[in-house]
């Protein structure tokens, strides 16, 4: 690639601007990122590659040999590989992507029935000691007037908009 500018796919050359951004935008756009390995084409790689690591026993192993595969087990939906580790199928993604608590109960049970207790009794022991009959009615009528001066002020606010608008054009009566 870098050196021929040549794509190892189709064997496009970089005529017209022979640089290696031209050839890298025609594998790009060509979707040529990958190495074609059909009938001599493996050979030309040799060179590059070292094959002799992916045979088991390659030292004492004849090529005529039979190279023993490794034994999948599972079912349709997963696969269990020689060293343990479980393989699932792509439709049951979602639930191999869970992070299940196995302490879930145990915090469920803590969480409803001491926390509200536990709450109230920090505040209790901050002085907090919760809104009395008056404090609650005066509070209610003061949020009530807030609300009302809102509104008011909501209201002229959107006449003073709607006054602003000079090209109003009366709607024809169908």
């Amino acid at each position: 690639i870098g050196c021929g500018f040549e794509c190892l796919v189709c064997k496009w050359k970089a005529r017209r601007l022979p640089s290696l951004t031209a050839i890298r935008q025609h594998i790009e756009d060509q979707k040529h990122s990958y190495i074609e390995l059909k009938g001599d084409t493996i050979l030309e790689y040799g060179d590059f590659y070292d094959y002799s690591t992916s045979y088991p026993d390659a030292e004492s192993a004849s090529p005529d040999d039979d190279v023993e595969a490794n034994i999948i087990t599972g079912d349709e939906s997963e696969l269990v590989l020689p060293s343990g580790a479980v393989i699932g199928h792509r439709s049951l993604r979602r639930y191999y992507k869970q992070n299940l608590n196995p302490y879930r109960k145990e915090v469920e049970k803590k969480k409803h029935g001491s926390t509200f207790r536990s709450l109230l009794a920090h505040y209790r022991s901050l002085g907090w000691t919760g809104t009395s009959g008056n404090d609650a009615v005066k509070k209610f009528w003061d949020q009530k007037y807030l609300q009302k001066v809102r509104s008011r002020y909501d209201l002229k606010l959107g006449v003073r908009g709607n006054n602003l608008q000079h090209h109003f054009r009366q709607q024809n009566p169908v």
